[in-house]
């Protein structure tokens, strides 16, 4: 092949991010940056946004970046860019390509799979659902017919994709059901981003006590993070033990974030819950650094989450609701990562792990870039023809 192409459809302006920068760090770029080197191919990061008004492009650390405006309709995966379109059909007239789709369930995805002439395969994030998923909320049933045209492309637009990479084995169902290809295949921290370093110290730099017991949330608001059981547990776990939460991340709801505030002020948690926001990947790093352990009470439709793995790399204790990938990395996990098999059983197992807090971590990394890139050239490999190919 002469070029990977790693798309990424949708707007990063939706999170209040710049679209260059947060772009530059969406899990297709990552992905890219990470593949130069392992592939004797063109490495190149796409993606949309409704706040460009004309296409823009750069080069950096070996992989060529492009951006290309967006239609933005209404809500996510309802964005579509004819620019970008006929872009890569342009491109796939002109080389040997292969187009990898990252989180496919939209319409720039379905447009991509049926009118692109090249090799398409699809990474599943966890950040977007089927179509049909819509019918199980009321309050959306009232466009039941627009959700199952919806659906109709994307089984027609599935069927059409070589491979399917997921990072929930959960979903793996759907696959086997619809005899499609797939692979597990979650993301990985960054190896020089997360890193271990003297606790006393990351305290010392966010302004943290050496005396608080910190519990610390990573992921943002999104009704798929199910702070709403964070909350409860937090207060249920404040009647035995004096600590402070922590909930980083961006907001994806304003509506979600400002229901997650009544409620702490709700539980009298105004003080104890501190919400923290959206913060560069250094002082991320120190906040794993700190905390006494972190906590995931995510629902079953959470992708990873990759912030256990980040977790796990600088030694911080996990507690997490059985979600993602948890159960297949529990084995690698050395004695770090705790998978509840109930709600009820968060607080009692927070309490055992702040009870028993020590200052040496132990790096773990059950799952790494090494990893993904073995798995995905491997699958490029098998899906172009083999004198085309370097992997």
């Amino acid at each position: 092949m002469q070029k990977v192409i790693s798309i990424s459809s949708f707007s990063r302006s939706r999170l209040d991010q710049d679209p260059i920068k947060g772009s530059y760090y969406g899990w297709h770029s990552q992905f890219a940056r990470h593949l130069v080197g392992h592939m004797d191919a063109v490495i190149e990061s796409w993606s949309i946004d409704a706040a460009l008004s004309l296409p823009q492009s750069y080069e950096r650390e070996g992989v060529t970046y492009r951006l290309f405006p967006s239609g933005f309709f209404l809500s996510p995966g309802r964005e579509l860019s004819l620019q970008l379109l006929s872009a890569l059909k342009h491109e796939a007239r002109e080389h040997d390509i292969v187009v990898h789709l990252h989180d496919y369930h939209n319409w720039q995805s379905y447009a991509i799979a049926l009118s692109v002439n090249a090799p398409v395969v699809a990474h599943y994030h966890g950040a977007t659902h089927r179509p049909i998923a819509n019918l199980h909320m009321p309050r959306r049933w009232f466009a039941a017919p627009l959700f199952l045209i919806e659906q109709l492309f994307e089984n027609i637009a599935m069927k059409k994709m070589c491979h399917f990479f997921l990072v929930n084995p959960r979903d793996k169902e759907t696959y086997e059901r619809c005899s499609l290809p797939y692979s597990f295949c979650p993301m990985a921290p960054e190896p020089d981003a997360f890193l271990p370093m003297v606790r006393t110290e990351a305290r010392k730099t966010l302004g943290i006590s050496e005396r608080t017991k910190a519990l610390l949330n990573v992921g943002g608001f999104a009704p798929v993070k199910n702070l709403e059981l964070l909350v409860s547990t937090f207060a249920d776990l404040r009647r035995k033990t004096d600590a402070t939460l922590y909930i980083l991340g961006p907001t994806y709801s304003k509506k979600y974030a400002a229901r997650i505030s009544l409620l702490i002020k709700a539980r009298h948690l105004d003080g104890a819950i501190k919400v923290i926001g959206m913060v560069p990947r250094v002082k991320l790093n120190l906040y794993y650094n700190a905390a006494d352990a972190l906590v995931v009470t995510s629902t079953a439709g959470e992708g990873g989450p990759t912030v256990i793995l980040e977790s796990l790399a600088v030694g911080l204790p996990v507690v997490s609701t059985a979600v993602g990938f948890t159960r297949d990395i529990l084995p690698k996990a050395q004695g770090l990562l705790t998978v509840v098999e109930s709600d009820a059983a968060l607080v009692p197992e927070l309490a055992r792990v702040l009870t028993s807090v020590t200052s040496q971590r132990v790096v773990c990394r059950p799952w790494t870039w090494g990893d993904v890139i073995q798995v995905v050239t491997a699958v490029y490999t098998s899906i172009v023809p083999r004198s085309d190919t370097n992997a």
